[in-house]
């Protein structure tokens, strides 16, 4: 019998304490310091370390690329869906998902 289909090998594990654990981070050491105090604070204080907000750094191509988004593109083919072509995407969508 394999291993991985032995009942005795994963109690075996258990009792001789070589079972592997998944480590989790659950703590950082914040730029103050500190060390967070929950898993909670810690993906906290990796966003912000990660992600910066634009704030004062935005500059005119910034703002360019912000005011392109907002306005919807139009383009000289562009043709409505019909109620076929949407429902034909749906279930191939749900297809995928199952």
């Amino acid at each position: 019998m394999t291993a991985s289909l032995n009942p005795r090998s994963h109690v075996h594990k258990l009792a001789t304490g070589i079972v592997r654990t998944n480590s989790i981070m659950t703590t950082l050491r914040k730029p103050d310091c500190k060390i967070t105090s929950s898993i909670l604070e810690t993906m906290n204080t990796m966003l912000d370390h990660l992600i910066k907000d634009d704030g004062e750094e935005e500059n005119q191509n910034h703002k360019n690329i912000r005011k392109m988004i907002e306005e919807p593109i139009y383009t000289s083919d562009d043709a409505e869906l019909t109620q076929g072509e949407v429902n034909k995407r749906q279930k191939s969508s749900t297809e995928r998902m199952h």
